[in-house]
């Protein structure tokens, strides 16, 4: 640190050395001097009257030096003047007396403009800016600890949103009501949005409240028994049972409950987790109609085979008393009724067989007018609807199942007449037609087609219940199985056709069947009418089995109308032993018919084998009264060479001969 100066020989310079002996004071010899070495930097200041000091840096150094204070001591100052010059002294005086303080410091002003720095003491100011500046650090580190803390509560008040947002996803994703239960009282705390969905509630009317009004409240479906059994879940363990469970508007459904206890928040819960069973309950149903179905199908085959024996034994008794040339032209037409009677009849076996059974589709070649016909009149036959048939000459032949076609007409066309209770009319119009639409499954372009349309005047069907007639066991009537339809939609369908419906309420209604031309149907026709005498050119020795003797006697009786020669058994193993002894003798057997079920004994389809084995050339035909058997369908998988469905007619039974001896 540089010392500082004053004026060598001025009186305060000695005073200043006296009051502050630690001051580090040198002498200069002027003012000029001493200014000149502070603004050097040689000295740090210069102590001198301000006015003096003031009028020398204004003049000479006015940009380098500047006053920085004074000293609070107030010396009183004047003009000397030698000795011997009184007078001088006297003047001096006289003229400082007249200047008042006002001039005195205007004409210092003039000579001396001094901008006067005032110093200061920081020690105080700089202990309170460190001090302020502790306080400022500390609040700025607590200010980020505080933001750090707060940023730590946000994320954790973030994760515990989305926690939440979380668990209510994963809580109300099941369709399944789920419940909260306080183990203790039962009370409902909690609830999912299934639960509000299954019940029909609000989520506030849920809660606060038991299981009561959600019980049917009877025994054992009381809200007794529901504590009973969150009670039991908290001493047992894990509980399922069947519960009655009531919705808000007061309907009854069955609920599959689980029970679970848990713990939470240092308190006890049972979470009941309640599926609604009516689904599974319908289906349940549903399978127990299959299976009472396959019962009733068990018994109607039986029954079916029974039956079509005895109409096969009346049936074939009408043909062969029709060709009697003596019989009175009345007695011929009431033998004709008789046998489209029996025809009926048969037809009303094979929808027993099809409604309980179903079956692949026996086919032949054959026209849809009289199928139609046949099967509209029998339905509305007494009724009050009328039929109007749309039916061109040339509309092509069909290989169809004629007892299943039929049905499905009948089914249509019953279903058609009770949408009219009043009376009306039902119009079924046939086309021919080329599929030229791909969007028309199942058939391939260009295929040609045979479209059926019943349309009725009737009441039609709602947009709701159209989407669903052809479900199984779904039905708009009250007294419906759900079935009809269903069948027909699966006839039509193993048939390689196709089916669709139209409607409206109050406009009526079409259903529209397509079903594929028959090949060959030229060939078919011209044999028709030749078949009989076809078959009497060539005589056939052909065994008949059949378990009921009077199927084998009018069997019989037919073939020898034909010109055959006929032998009989009764099974399977009487029909191969015969064959086995005219093999060995000079007149083998051309052809066997064989019954295909032998109650108790060996029946067609394990004779076939057997007498294929013994003769793989074997020419065999399979019959039977159960006319929905796939080995009727697919008769040439099992060996046989044709089939014939009993009761069959004596044309029938030429045109299957005709076929083999072609």
């Amino acid at each position: 640190m540089n010392p500082s100066c004053v004026v060598r020989g001025y009186a305060f310079g000695e005073i200043l050395r006296r009051r502050y002996p630690h001051m580090d004071l040198q002498d200069v010899d002027n003012v000029h001097q001493g200014l000149e070495m502070v603004s050097e930097g040689k000295l740090d200041g210069f102590v001198g009257t301000l006015a003096t000091v003031g009028y020398v840096i204004q003049n000479e150094f006015p940009n380098a030096l500047k006053v920085a204070g004074k000293f609070d001591e107030r010396w009183q100052l004047g003009v000397g003047v030698r000795n011997d010059e009184p007078e001088l002294l006297s003047v001096f005086n006289k003229v400082i007396a007249s200047v008042g303080p006002a001039e005195k410091q205007r004409i210092l002003n003039r000579w001396v403009a001094v901008k006067f720095m005032r110093g200061t003491d920081y020690t105080l100011l700089w202990q309170v800016l460190a001090l302020a500046a502790v306080g400022v650090v500390f609040l700025l580190w607590r200010n980020r600890v505080l933001r750090r803390a707060g940023l730590r509560l946000e994320e954790q008040n973030r994760q515990i949103r989305e926690g939440e947002k979380r668990y209510r996803a994963i809580f109300n994703a099941p369709s399944d009501a789920i419940f909260l239960h306080d183990a203790e009282t039962g009370r409902i705390v909690d609830v999912n949005q299934g639960m509000l969905e299954m019940y029909g509630v609000t989520y506030e009317e849920a809660l606060g409240v038991d299981v009561r009004p959600m019980s049917s409240g009877e025994p054992p479906y009381t809200s007794e028994e529901a504590l009973k059994k969150i009670r039991e879940t908290v001493t047992h363990g894990p509980q399922t049972f069947d519960w009655h469970c009531r919705k808000a508007d007061g309907t009854l459904f069955w609920g599959e409950v689980s029970l679970k206890y848990t713990e939470y928040g240092g308190k006890g819960y049972v979470i009941a987790v309640v599926r609604d069973m009516t689904e599974r309950k319908r289906v349940e149903q549903e399978m127990v109609k299959v299976k009472k179905l396959e019962s009733v199908g068990v018994l109607a085959g039986g029954i079916a085979h029974d039956f079509n024996n005895i109409l096969a034994a009346i049936m074939g008794n009408i043909n062969l008393a029709l060709l009697d040339e003596e019989l009175a032209a009345e007695t011929k037409k009431l033998l004709a009724e008789a046998e489209k009677a029996t025809i009926r009849a048969k037809g009303l076996t094979q929808q027993l067989l099809t409604f309980a059974k179903g079956g692949e589709p026996v086919k032949e070649t054959s026209s849809l007018e009289e199928v139609i016909r046949d099967s509209a009149e029998f339905v509305l036959h007494g009724g009050p609807v009328a039929c109007r048939y749309e039916i061109p000459e040339d509309l092509r032949l069909v290989d169809i199942d004629r007892g299943q076609i039929s049905q499905v007409v009948q089914n249509i066309v019953l279903n058609a007449a009770q949408a009219m209770p009043e009376g009306g009319e039902i119009r079924i119009s046939c086309e021919n037609a080329v599929c030229h639409d791909e969007a028309e499954a199942p058939f391939a372009q260009g295929t040609e087609i045979v479209r059926i349309a019943i349309t009725d005047t009737g009441i039609g069907i709602p947009a709701n219940v159209l989407e669903k007639i052809f479900d199984p066991y779904f039905s708009a009537k009250k007294q419906g199985s759900g079935l009809g339809l269903a069948i027909c939609q699966s006839i039509i369908d193993k048939h390689g056709g196709h089916i669709t419906v139209e409607s409206s309420p109050g406009a009526g209604s079409t259903f529209t069947i397509s079903l594929p031309a028959a090949s060959g149907q030229r060939r078919k026709e011209k044999k028709e009418t030749a078949t009989l005498v076809a078959s009497l050119e060539r005589r056939l020795k052909i065994l008949v089995m059949d378990d009921e003797e009077a199927v084998r006697q009018v069997a019989g009786s037919m073939l020898e109308h034909l010109g055959h020669e006929v032998a009989y058994a009764a099974d399977g193993e009487e029909c191969i032993e015969l064959y086995r002894q005219a093999m060995d003798s000079d007149a083998p057997f051309d052809l066997v018919i064989m019954d295909l079920t032998i109650p108790g004994g060996m029946g067609g389809r394990e004779a076939a084998q057997e007498l294929l084995a013994l003769d793989p050339g074997a020419q065999i035909i399979v019959s039977s009264g159960y006319s929905n058997d796939p080995v009727l369908a697919n008769y040439r998988e099992f060996g046989f060479c044709a089939a014939i469905v009993k009761p069959f007619r004596l044309q029938e039974l030429a045109e299957v001969l005709a076929d083999e001896d072609s």
